[in-house]
């Protein structure tokens, strides 16, 4: 494909309106060009410094909101990271390595701001486009196999530009459609793709790719990339074969249909333009009519099938009988569990907060709150470590209040503390890992400095979570809360280990002679021992009777609906949980009572029936299958045409360079063997033949420069024109060569 489509710059005037000012750092952050004289990391620091505000400094550099200064930023990472590259490969390139896994771990950021900011974001006009066109331009650069996580950006964005795709109404202005320059430049290479010259299969495959890729790009110039897939989704329904492709312009069948066929009008639906009343009755009228004589269609290949194996008599039959009822371990009721008083309150966030900010000196707090307002309070750290982290604790605290919300001014509304909640939620497993990185597989005093900073952060938005949980209307039920405070006793056991992990190397390397300072570290460790021991006892307890919970169906009520209880990734549970809706069950444990998929953890089970009341002997049976759902009509193949070996000089046909191969190997076995036998042959000449007829017929069937009938004549004078025509065109392609896609 030429680079007028795919390789279109989509960079073009990112944001306009802006006026070029001077950023924090010294950089010029307008939509201009980079100084050539900057260094490849001032001009990522630059953008990174942006990003740990997250993005809310538009306005001082010259940008009304933060969709276009995000636009403007995200495109430089994008052209960045190519350059750094490439600057990788040269013989001292240590340090563009380094500052490569930085951009590209700066990608997460990105799509974590889109992704939590969507519904302000996406209300910019074009926002949508322009990020979608960012990201596809991005895909097709080789860079992006060099990392997965590259990949795996590109894989999460678009599943947030597919939620939040616009409808292909609001491309239309009245019953026009508006023209834009990619959906020009695409229309034009559209034309240019019928002088191509089908030579053989691999020709009119390739054509039918380049049709598809295209098409594509010019739905997104006109603003709805998603139609070419739902266009495609019943494309091939049995059937159903559109008459666009049959039958010549003007014809009542080409624009209404016939039957269950659809016709033009339907495509004119599909890409958001009015029908008038008039064309609806036309379309009913077309509908009701029997098709008696469809056109002949081209063989289609047989889609595969899962023929019914014979039972091997060698494996084991699966056992139908019910799982064994889980009982739980009963205790003596004169020894309570240490979580039957076990709970939270907005005392104890509050005391979490001002014992935070009185470690980190901050807004010159500096006494420590009452011991008896501390649930779980973390071990006493060296006040050395603390001045020297001091610069550090701050500016995690000026993020997280900038970025998050600050504790003292909470939100008001329950649909932004879920948005926030949900904010948090996918920001712990990110610092959970840091922190796992940094302190168990790597020693060094640097990492082990920034995995107690990210330790002191992790405390941090936690409490800021269980804030939120707790103003939470209506409130938590008492399975969020487990949930929480299991969470939250995952976080602190963390944090107390991270601390410890830079103590104990210290102590390692502690001279002889030097006793008494070692007792003296000994101390602070100690104390974070029998810590995370007492909480490990706990959340043991606390994880038991959320299992319980889960199988009973004891517990419900509440918020359960709302936020996602507050998870946060807690254990892995929870998290799982939040991302499947569906309980996960513990080790080792039967998972009869099992939440059904979609099924809150803390609901009865779907069968209403108490746990310790088992269904009937013949109900087991529809209990093990599931239920059953009724028929379905069979689903039609999608097909999706994807690139195949590049037509190069060496593979230009497989099929062919396959022969050649097969030939020059008879040659050898003759001249080793001799000749074959009278009758025989070294080569499958019958699969030659057959095979060449099958290619003549496709050869009639898709001619060069060939369509639908009378397909000349279809209008190409506007917008809605020439995308009409450009789908009878490609659809045309799809079913005169389906044989071969």
């Amino acid at each position: 494909m030429s680079s007028s489509v795919v390789g279109s710059d989509p960079t073009t005037n990112p944001a306009r309106g802006s006026t070029p000012v001077t950023s924090p750092v010294g950089s010029p952050t307008g939509p201009g060009t980079y100084p050539h004289s900057e260094t490849l990391t001032a001009r990522f620091e630059w953008i990174e410094s942006a990003g740990l505000y997250g993005f809310t400094d538009h306005d001082v550099n010259g940008y009304h909101s933060a969709a276009p200064y995000f636009l403007h930023l995200y495109t430089r990472l994008l052209q960045l990271i190519p350059e750094t590259a490439l600057a990788m490969q040269k013989p001292d390139g240590h340090n563009e390595r380094a500052l490569l896994s930085r951009e590209v771990k700066f990608l997460e950021i990105c799509h974590e701001f889109v992704r939590d900011n969507a519904e302000e974001l996406f209300k910019t006009k074009d926002f949508h486009y322009k990020l979608w066109a960012r990201v596809e331009e991005f895909s097709r650069q080789g860079i992006t196999s060099f990392d997965n996580r590259m990949s795996r950006h590109i894989t999460r964005m678009s599943f947030v530009l597919g939620d939040h795709a616009p409808p292909p109404s609001e491309s239309w202005e009245g019953d026009t459609l508006p023209s834009h320059g990619r959906f020009v430049r695409a229309y034009n290479e559209f034309l240019e793709l019928d002088d191509r010259p089908l030579r053989n299969d691999v020709d009119r495959r390739f054509l039918m790719f380049l049709s598809q890729e295209v098409l594509g790009q010019a739905l997104l110039g006109l603003r709805m990339p998603m139609v070419s897939l739902s266009v495609q989704e019943n494309l091939f329904l049995e059937g159903a074969r559109p008459t666009y492709v049959d039958f010549p312009y003007g014809s009542d069948e080409w624009l209404y249909g016939l039957g269950e066929r659809p016709g033009v009008l339907e495509l004119r639906r599909k890409i958001g333009g009015p029908i008038t009343p008039e064309q609806e009755e036309r379309i009913k009228k077309a509908k009701a009519i029997k098709n008696t004589e469809e056109p002949k269609q081209p063989n289609n290949p047989k889609q595969p099938t899962d023929p019914k194996q014979p039972e091997d008599s060698t494996r084991p039959k699966e056992s139908r009988k019910r799982p064994a009822t889980y009982v739980p371990i009963q205790r003596d009721p004169k020894r309570p569990r240490a979580i039957d008083n076990y709970t939270i309150t907005n005392d104890n966030i509050d005391a979490d907060i001002q014992d935070i900010y009185s470690t980190a000196k901050f807004l010159d707090i500096s006494n420590k709150p009452d011991i008896a307002r501390l649930l779980n309070p973390t071990a006493e750290n060296r006040e050395d470590t603390l001045n020297a982290y001091e610069s550090e604790l701050h500016k995690v605290l000026r993020q997280c209040r900038l970025n998050i919300y600050k504790p003292e001014t909470p939100p008001q509304t329950q649909a932004e503390r879920d948005r926030l909640m949900r904010q948090i939620e996918n920001q712990i497993p990110r610092l959970r890992d840091e922190i796992h990185k940094k302190s168990d597989m790597i020693t060094s005093a640097s990492k082990l400095k920034e995995a107690r900073v990210a330790a002191f952060t992790l405390k941090f938005i936690r409490t800021l979570h269980m804030k939120l949980l707790l103003a939470s209307d209506p409130p938590p039920s008492v399975s969020q809360m487990r949930h929480a405070l299991r969470d939250r006793l995952d976080d602190w056991i963390l944090h107390e280990q991270a601390w410890n992990a830079a103590d104990e190397k210290a102590i390692k390397h502690i001279r002889p002679g030097f006793a008494g300072k070692k007792n003296w570290l000994m101390k602070f460790v100690d104390a974070r021992n029998q810590n995370i021991q007492s909480w490990w006892t706990l959340r043991d307890q606390l994880d038991e009777a959320i299992r319980e919970e889960a199988l009973s169906g004891v517990g419900a009520g509440g918020n359960d609906g709302g936020n996602g209880g507050g998870g946060g990734g807690g254990g892995g549970e929870a998290r799982e949980q939040a991302k499947t809706g569906e309980a996960q069950p513990a080790d080792n444990q039967p998972v009869e009572g099992q939440p059904a998929k979609g099924q809150p953890v803390d609901s009865p089970p779907a069968d209403n029936q108490p746990a310790d009341n088992p269904p009937a002997p013949a109900e087991e049976t529809k209990q093990a299958e599931g239920p059953k759902e009724p028929k379905e009509p069979k689903r039609a193949p999608l097909y999706w045409l994807e690139p195949r070996k590049a037509p190069t000089t060496v593979y230009f046909d497989e099929r062919e360079e396959a022969r050649r191969e097969e030939r020059a190997r008879a040659r050898a076995m003759e001249r080793l063997l001799g000749p074959p036998s009278p009758g025989e042959s070294y080569l499958d000449e019958e699969r030659y033949r057959l095979e060449d007829e099958f290619s003549a017929k496709l050869a009639a069937a898709f001619p060069a420069h060939g369509g639908p009938p009378a397909h000349e004549t279809i209008p190409r004078e506007t917008v809605y024109d020439k995308i009409i025509y450009m789908f009878v065109m490609t659809h045309w392609r799809y079913f005169a060569g389906i044989a071969i896609i």
